[in-house]
């Protein structure tokens, strides 16, 4: 009798947690959700979208199916092509899904799916500005913010800037030197490079290093600063230009030297990334909320042939 007693327990008790696993309550939903949210802002992103994996579909929370897209889909944007294609029309699914489900960020991330990296400031965007409605509704502050600026893309974006979006400041930096506002260029790429993106930092670096005049160090120390943090995030012109500026020396650089010449054109040889993930932020729901994406101009020269060459002539 006290062994059936036991045995009963014992399989009751394993009925309890695979039941806790596969349906936890919600304040055990929450804190799995601070967890891996934390795990995000570390930085740990694949381990972050196993444990989002898991709690899409094998506890099926929306939060977590919303979030396991999110980081699916920033997977794929470096790669670009079909990849990233295939992964803008399940995110797009998931998100409309966990919208309906509660996921105020789903509705937010929808509309930062339709702002395309700065278009025509005349172009109106309906699905924008619906996705924008239904963001604000869900009480999205920034998403009111957007909606009251207006339905010009340039507009938006630079809103979108004066909340610290690195891609918006990205975008509007390209949008200021086209139109020779330099000043203001420079200002933009500040923001856009000290919010970590990576293009920013690399032509931030190349425009202070080309109005060095050899006399201000504080100058040199910040050209230098920008195109080593670009070149170490994957730019291969900045690797490049840093190689250059060793090898000839040109910039900054006062003296020849043919071994950090050498690391750096190394350095540039390496793949280059076609597009970088825009910023993952965190709301009080533990979702994900996206920035707008950057424009991403690729130099089209072949930078690993001819940083190839200058390592044959160093």
């Amino acid at each position: 009798m006290s062994c059936n007693v036991h045995r009963y327990f014992f399989f009751a008790g394993v009925l309890l947690v695979c039941i806790g696993i596969v349906t936890p309550p919600e304040w055990v939903r929450v804190q799995e959700r601070r967890f891996v949210g934390q795990l995000v802002s570390q930085g740990h992103l694949d381990i972050a979208r196993a444990l989002y994996g898991a709690m899409a579909y094998v506890q099926r929370d929306a939060v977590g199916s919303h979030n396991y897209h999110v980081l699916k889909w920033a997977n794929a944007v470096p790669v670009g092509g079909k990849r990233r294609k295939q992964a803008s029309i399940l995110a797009d699914r998931a998100w409309r899904k966990a919208g309906k489900r509660g996921v105020a960020a789903a509705y937010w991330n929808l509309a930062m799916f339709n702002i395309k990296h700065g278009r025509k400031s005349s172009r109106r965007d309906r699905n924008t500005t619906g996705w924008l409605r239904w963001a604000a509704r869900a009480g999205i502050p920034d998403a009111r913010t957007l909606l009251d600026a207006g339905p010009k893309e340039y507009d938006r974006i630079r809103v979108l800037m004066t909340l610290g979006h690195r891609g918006a400041a990205a975008t509007m930096a390209s949008v200021m030197w086209h139109q020779n506002q330099k000043t203001k260029s420079i200002e933009a790429l500040t923001k856009a490079a000290s919010g970590g993106h990576v293009a920013s930092m690399a032509r931030l670096g190349f425009l202070i290093a080309s109005e060095f005049n050899g006399e201000d160090a504080d100058r040199a120390k910040e050209a230098e600063k920008w195109l080593t943090r670009a070149a170490d995030s994957g730019h291969v012109l900045a690797a490049f230009r840093l190689g250059q500026c060793h090898a000839e020396p040109t910039f900054f650089c006062k003296e020849r030297d043919p071994l950090k010449a050498h690391k750096w054109f190394e350095r540039a040889m390496q793949p280059y990334p076609k597009f970088q993930a825009p910023e993952l932020n965190l709301d009080s729901q533990f979702a994900i909320r996206l920035g707008v994406m950057a424009r991403w101009y690729v130099d089209q020269s072949d930078i690993a042939g001819d940083a190839q060459r200058e390592i044959d002539a160093l």
